[in-house]
C-alpha cells in the first residue's frame, strides 16, 4: 500500500503561475485519508515556500534543494545535508567565463547571489564576488540559469567532469541545480523516509523533467503527460496530472485493505 507521494512542483504540481484546482482538491482527499503528502523540488526554500503559499498549495512536508533542505507543513527545518563551500569561488569564476543569466547559493533558508558583470539591472542580481562565496559557511545546494538546455546540459557535464567527487550538477530544462556529491532527489527521499520509519516501497514519486529521472527509477514512479521522453522511457506508468495519480492510488489502496 502507498502511503506517501513524492511530487515534484515544477511542471508536475504545478508551475510559476499557479496549482491547478483539481491537484489540490485531490492532496486534500489523500491527507483525509491518511496519507502524507511532499513536494521534492530544485526549489530552493523560499521560493519553493512563496509560490506554495501564493497558490493555495497543501502539503505536509517541503523537501526543498533536491531533497537537501527538509521541512515539515510549519516550514521549519529538520534536515539539512550541507557541502563545505571551499571550491565554490573557483568554480563560481569558471563559470563567470559563460553566459550565465543568475547564479544563487542556498544555505538553509537564506540565498546568496554572485555578481555577474552585465545583469546589474536583473532582479535576480547579486552583489557577492566569488571570494565571497568562499567564506560562506556551507551551501545546501546552488542553482543558476542559463539561455538554452543545450548550454546548461554542457555546463553539467563539465562540473560533473571537474568536480564530481564534490557536487552533483542536475539539469532542468535551462536551469542547473547543484547539490553535493552522490546527491539527489532519490537520496533526499531515501533519508526522509528513513526520518520516518516509512518503508520504501510504501513511497511513490511523480515528476516531469530530467533531474527526475533517477528518483522515479528508484521509487516505481510516474511521469506526468506533459514530461520529457527520458523521463516517460524510465517510468512506471504516464497519467494526465497529479490529481489522476492520486485519484489511481487511492482506488488502489482501497481495493489492497478490501482483500
Amino acid at each position: 500500500m502507498i502511503r506517501v507521494i513524492a511530487s515534484d512542483y515544477d511542471g508536475t504540481f504545478g508551475t510559476h503561475l499557479g496549482i491547478p484546482a483539481e491537484n489540490i482538491e485531490a492532496v486534500r482527499r489523500w491527507q483525509k485519508a491518511g496519507n502524507i503528502f511532499c513536494v521534492l523540488t530544485g526549489r530552493e526554500p523560499l521560493s519553493a515556500i512563496d509560490v506554495l503559499k501564493q497558490f493555495g498549495g497543501v502539503y505536509d512536508y517541503l523537501l526543498a534543494c533536491s531533497g537537501a533542505v527538509q521541512m515539515d507543513a510549519q516550514n521549519e527545518i529538520f534536515h539539512m545535508e550541507k557541502q563545505s563551500a571551499h571550491l565554490l569561488p573557483e568554480i563560481a569564476s569558471y563559470t563567470l567565463t559563460l553566459p550565465v543569466l543568475n547564479f544563487r547559493v542556498f544555505v538553509g533558508k537564506e540565498r546568496h547571489r554572485l555578481y555577474i558583470p552585465g545583469r546589474e539591472h536583473d532582479s535576480e542580481a547579486g552583489n557577492l564576488t566569488p571570494e565571497d562565496l568562499g567564506k560562506l559557511p556551507y551551501f545546501n545546494q546552488f542553482s543558476l540559469l542559463f539561455d538554452t538546455n543545450e548550454q546548461a546540459q554542457e555546463y553539467c557535464d563539465t562540473l560533473n567532469a571537474r568536480y564530481g567527487t564534490y557536487i552533483n550538477a542536475l539539469r532542468n530544462n535551462n536551469c542547473v541545480d547543484v547539490p553535493m556529491a552522490g546527491f539527489d532527489k532519490t537520496v533526499g527521499l531515501r533519508h526522509f523516509l528513513e526520518a520516518l520509519h516509512i518503508p520504501p516501497e510504501q513511497a511513490v514519486t511523480v515528476g516531469d523533467n530530467c533531474n527526475d529521472v533517477q528518483m522515479i527509477r528508484a521509487f516505481s514512479g510516474y511521469a506526468v503527460k506533459n514530461g520529457v521522453p527520458e523521463l516517460k522511457a524510465a517510468a512506471h506508468g504516464v497519467v494526465d496530472s497529479v490529481a489522476a495519480l492520486i485519484d489511481q492510488l487511492l482506488r488502489e489502496n482501497g481495493a489492497e485493505m478490501a482483500c
